[in-house]
């Protein structure tokens, strides 16, 4: 009778125990970390781009400023061109690259320094001072040429040789002015005789005097450069 018993309810609980376990949860499968949502988080600010470091250059002195205005800026622009001028910093540093560009004797090394003077020396914040003011007779009699009282007789091929020795250096081989003096092709001071005299003479900002030069050469010079167009 036991092993009756036991017969019929065997099924019964195995009928119970499966039913038991469907009714249990079923464990959810692992889940890898590469599968994993990212956890919300706060987003990272973007890095801040690092401001330029800015690169300060110590302006020429005060002697040695005023030297170079002398004699690498007069001899081409006039005093009151340059001190009417309110450009500052940026301005007078793209003066500096303009003019190098163009030939003027400016060390590399010094066009900052240089810049930098001419920005303190006429300041951008200060009130420029009144341009000087001439009649319009007065300007054309600078330029128009003198009335020679004979044409110039001397020759060009020694002027040409005088002018290769003495002042190509500065004014270029073609008189173009790529050596940091200025253009002597059509000029106006080749066409006033006394004037051109004076400065060959007695020498003009940077340009040096050449008290020995004769009339003779300085009328050879003439020749030469009248010539050039």
């Amino acid at each position: 009778m036991v092993l009756e018993l036991r017969r019929w309810l065997t099924p019964v609980v195995a009928v119970a125990l499966a039913g038991c376990a469907s009714q249990q949860a079923v464990p959810a499968p692992p889940v890898s970390e590469k599968s994993a949502p990212p956890a919300a988080a706060a987003k990272a600010e973007p890095a801040k781009a690092e401001a330029p470091k800015e690169v300060t250059v110590q302006p020429l002195g005060d002697d040695d400023g005023a030297i170079a205005e002398g004699e690498l800026c007069l001899s081409c622009h006039s005093v009151e061109l340059i001190r009417t001028t309110r450009i500052g910093l940026p301005g007078w540093t793209a003066e500096m690259t303009k003019m190098r560009n163009w030939g003027a004797l400016v060390d590399e090394t010094k066009a900052a320094p240089f810049a930098g003077w001419f920005a303190q020396r006429y300041p951008l914040a200060e009130k420029e001072p009144p341009a000087a003011l001439i009649s319009a007779s007065a300007a054309i009699a600078a330029v128009t040429p003198e009335r020679e009282k004979q044409p110039v007789r001397g020759e060009p091929k020694a002027g040409a040789a005088l002018y290769a020795k003495n002042c190509a250096s500065c004014h270029g081989r073609d008189a173009e002015g790529l050596g940091g003096g200025p253009v002597l092709i059509e000029a106006p001071a080749i066409y006033r005789e006394q004037y051109f005299a004076n400065v060959v003479l007695k020498g003009q900002g940077r340009m040096p005097a050449s008290p020995a030069t004769t009339d003779a050469e300085i009328s050879d010079l003439l020749a030469f450069l009248r010539q050039l167009h």
